[in-house]
């Protein structure tokens, strides 16, 4: 009984100080058509050696362009090896997202990005930004437990600047044309 209290002790307090992995920024607002970036980040880890993490979207209001390795892991100068996952724009996923430090390098602490991922805007709505699968290995490749928080995207429609709609025309036209009648009359 005794050891089960210790592991049920030790589970806990790993989850409560393993740290948290989000996406940041948590909301994003972006016009229709507008290229952005979210980045995947965690805070509050310690010993992190390697991850991997899948993203899913709605892909008919945001496209997946690419992703980058970010500064997390190579921070104490190691070296990485950053697999950038496979995107699939028809069905929301950007999965097999990687990186590890490679050689006897200790693990990175602190807070910090992962990764980014680019996208571009291409309807307007609201999309759910979601981590899923993800695995955080420290230097033992033991596993790091983490809170996982997602984000979301807001895709507004471009203000101004484009093709004025049909009854802005008509309106317009209407106005010239009273102006040039009451010209006419008055002479």
């Amino acid at each position: 009984m005794r050891k089960l209290t210790i592991s049920i002790f030790l589970l806990t307090v790993a989850s409560a100080f393993g740290g948290t992995l989000s996406v940041s920024p948590n909301f994003k607002s972006v016009a229709n058509g507008q290229s952005f970036t979210l980045d995947v980040s965690v805070d509050g880890i310690s010993d992190l050696y390697a991850w991997q993490v899948d993203l899913g979207f709605d892909p008919t209001l945001i496209r997946a362009d690419g992703v980058d390795e970010g500064p997390f892991l190579t921070s104490l100068g190691s070296t990485t090896f950053f697999i950038a996952g496979d995107i699939d724009n028809i069905g929301g996923t950007v999965s097999f997202n990687a990186n590890t430090i490679i050689g006897a390098d200790p693990g990175v602490s602190g807070t910090g990005v992962l990764a980014t991922f680019h996208f571009t805007a291409l309807a307007p709505g609201l999309s759910s930004i979601t981590l899923f699968n993800e695995t955080l290995l420290d230097s033992f490749t033991q596993g790091i437990a983490v809170d996982v928080n997602g984000g979301s995207v807001e895709v507004t429609a471009p203000s101004g600047g484009g093709v004025p709609e049909p009854s802005t025309i008509v309106f317009s036209t209407l106005g010239l044309l009273a102006c040039a009648c009451v010209r006419r009359f008055r002479r």
